[in-house]
């Protein structure tokens, strides 16, 4: 071995490693500063990434052993990784993922959507990128040109570097991350990558990009699973009743702890329902938070169990259309709409709700002069809304809503519940705050319960949690109050996963009680209202009653014996089929998914009217009435952002600069509503005001244009 030249070798891997991990983030991140700041506030994610950069680096020198072969390619792929990821954070608001580069199509319809991509200033900087790289490969001293040790050293160095790989990028061994403080923040991944840095990131979500594909799984399977499905008429039932979905940001019952009273019962309305109407319990995916896993199963009839354990399914999972009950009902003759008090891109559900069939999604950006219950938009908002929604469609209404008014942290001080019983005060105060924030979830449910018992619209209500609140770390209020000890038995994980489920109607006379699966509540919603209109459902309502609960293969322990069922199996191969898949269940039919006209809000953008006014001799401005007018939105005058104040719902106001006095029927006025991201979800444009006046005039909008 010449350790002379080897020592030359590994001095240009460490410099390297070094200068790929500051330029991709550099690039990726579009100026030095915010590298700065990360390398120093966030040494861990730091330390970490030039730990992987360094043994990737070390694994392709035991492979090519010439180190211009190894600088060329570690260059390139850190250049394109970084580039590629800051042109489609700045498209789409999210960084480059692994799964990403399955979607070829995707990609390409992206640089087809974005011509601006390819143009002079990016060809100019990836010209000056592929010079640099050649140059500082042609500049590697001739001592360290080539590695030089026996193949014994070279598998030794090799197995090292693959063992830290693997362990700094896999769930399996989570040790060095764990004592680094490094956390995967799949649920929001920009924040992944900006805390944890761009390459830490990209190879940390390589764990969840394939999935194995069942040992049964062909098409002669799917097959003989779709001629022992029941053939029934999926709509013999004529009533279309309005169908609204609630799920209620952490709604649970914490009277089910025995050794907690309450000073009242937080949701007294839920619980009277309870006695009347069908209810029970769905046991859920997730605790304390990754809310859309629920949300995944309920829409979809997909199960969390069947996909690696941490996964994101909206992140994840949901790249491209795919059947839902938003899909399934509008076919039906629904308007499908996704209700959300948040915002629009949370969670990716700006494109989730699009690719799952709604037809539109109302997100927290549109919720006007919304009241507020701490941080977040009050559940009673979300009622409001439903009820008006409802009274102005004239099909029937699927409504799916998420909630967000009791998300934690519990820590509100103005508690009108007390609790007693064998807590810390730290616990105690947690629990107090949860179950006060719980009476505004029972009153929402009221409001809708009030309004639709008095419709003559037939109507079901399906309410339940998406998760249990997370109180404290480490399950903190729960084993104080002796609920439970250290969650290592089956008995316990479906207590902590299980969330109360209500339906309520005003025209079905059967009262049942159910405690399954939540990706069991779709089949069995459709399956009552007789709007099954899907194989796949069709399947899984039966299955609801012979096999409700599915537990995680690991972690049900000596418990998941009947998991192993035939149609339990059944049912992973029809998932596999679905989202990764060849699509047999289909029989080469898919059924139409997505609309082309789905828009975020709650109209489409437009400017009705504009009336140009002026206050005895003040500035002249323009009053501008429409729909989907909001606060926030942003007012342009012929390019140029103009200073504007929000009325009333559906009406802005913007004053006229003195330029524009005299040219009244010639300016070009557009709306935009810009998101927390600066990302326009929103827009509308009219071109020249053909009638004016200097003291009041109502002006019709005759030229115009809505953009989404």
């Amino acid at each position: 071995m010449n350790k002379h030249n080897n020592k030359y070798y590994f001095a240009v891997i460490i410099l390297m490693s070094l200068f790929i991990v500051i330029t991709s983030e550099w690039i990726h991140r579009g100026s030095f500063h915010p590298v700065y700041d990360w390398i120093f506030k966030n040494s861990s994610g730091f330390f970490l990434s030039y730990l992987l950069v360094f043994c990737l680096m070390t694994l392709l020198s035991v492979i090519f052993l010439r180190m211009r072969v190894v600088s060329f390619l570690s260059l390139t792929l850190g250049f394109f990784i970084s580039l590629v990821s800051s042109i489609k954070t700045d498209l789409r608001g999210e960084p480059l993922l692994p799964w990403d580069i399955l979607l070829m199509s995707e990609s390409l319809d992206i640089i087809y959507s974005f011509p601006g991509v390819m143009n002079l200033s990016t060809v100019v900087f990836v010209l000056s990128c592929l010079l640099l790289i050649f140059f500082i490969t042609a500049c590697i001293s001739k001592h360290a040109y080539q590695l030089k040790s026996g193949c014994f050293t070279r598998g030794i160095i090799a197995l090292c570097c693959f063992l830290l790989v693997f362990a700094v990028s896999s769930n399996k061994w989570p040790h060095v991350r764990n004592a680094l403080g490094i956390e995967i923040i799949s649920w929001d991944q920009k924040e992944n990558y900006s805390t944890n840095g761009l390459l830490l990131s990209f190879f940390m979500n390589f764990q969840w990009i394939f999935i194995e594909q069942p040992s049964e799984y062909n098409k002669d399977k799917i097959e003989a699973v779709l001629k022992n499905i029941e053939r029934k008429s999926a709509c013999e039932d004529a009533i279309n009743p309005n169908i609204i979905m609630v799920m209620s940001e952490a709604f649970w019952d914490p009277c089910v702890m025995d050794n907690i009273s309450f000073s009242e019962d937080p949701i007294p309305f839920f619980r009277s329902l309870q006695k009347t109407h069908t209810s029970g319990w769905l046991q859920v995916p997730v605790f304390g938070g990754a809310t859309v896993n629920t949300e995944f199963e309920v829409l979809t009839a997909n199960s969390m169990h069947f996909l690696p354990k941490g996964s994101i399914s909206y992140a994840q999972y949901v790249r491209g259309p795919m059947d839902s009950l938003a899909s399934i009902l509008a076919r039906q003759g629904y308007r499908s709409t996704a209700i959300h008090s948040y915002h629009n891109w949370f969670y990716g559900r700006n494109e989730v709700y699009k690719n799952l069939g709604f037809n539109r999604f109302i997100s927290g950006e549109f919720f006007g002069d919304a009241e507020y219950k701490g941080d977040y938009i009050a559940d009673t908002e979300i009622s409001r809304m439903i009820i008006e929604e409802t009274q102005k469609s004239e099909e029937p209404d699927f409504i799916f809503a998420v909630t967000m008014q009791n998300h934690g942290p519990y820590f509100v001080n103005d508690n009108n519940i007390t609790v007693d019983g064998t807590l810390s005060e730290e616990g105690k105060h947690m629990l107090e705050s949860y179950a006060t924030g719980l009476t505004g979830a029972d009153n929402s449910l009221r409001m809708l319960v009030d309004y639709f018992k008095k419709s003559d619209e037939p109507a079901i209500i399906v309410f339940w949690g998406d998760h249990l609140p997370l109180l404290g770390e480490n399950y903190q209020v729960y084993k104080e109050a002796g609920f439970i000890n250290n969650l290592n038995t089956a008995r316990e994980y479906k207590m902590m996963y299980s969330v109360p489920v209500l339906i309520w109607s005003n025209y079905l006379p059967k009262r049942d009680t159910i405690d399954f699966s939540s990706s069991y509540l779709g089949p069995y919603l459709l399956s009552i209202t007789g709007k099954c209109d899907s194989e796949y459902m069709k399947y899984l309502y039966p299955l609801s009653e012979s096999m409700p609960f599915i537990f995680e293969y690991e972690t049900v322990w000596g418990e998941n014996e009947y998991n192993k069922n035939e149609m339990l199996e059944a049912y992973r191969s029809l998932q596999y089929d679905i989202i990764f898949g060849k699509k047999y269940l289909y029989c080469g039919n898919e059924p139409q998914v997505t609309d082309p006209e789905y828009f975020i809000g709650r109209e489409q953008m437009n400017i009705d009217k504009i009336i140009c006014s002026q206050e005895q001799e003040q500035e002249l401005y323009l009053e501008l009435l429409g729909s989907s007018l909001v606060p926030g939105s942003r007012i342009y005058i012929n390019g140029e952002l103009q200073p504007s104040e929000y009325i009333a719902e559906n009406w802005l106001r913007v004053f006229l600069a003195e330029k524009n006095y005299d040219e009244l029927d010639k300016l070009d006025i557009k709306i935009s509503l810009l998101d927390s991201r600066n990302n326009v979800i929103a827009e509308a444009m009219t071109q020249h005001l053909l009638e004016y006046s200097n003291t009041s005039l109502g002006i019709s909008q005759q030229h115009s244009s809505s953009k989404f």
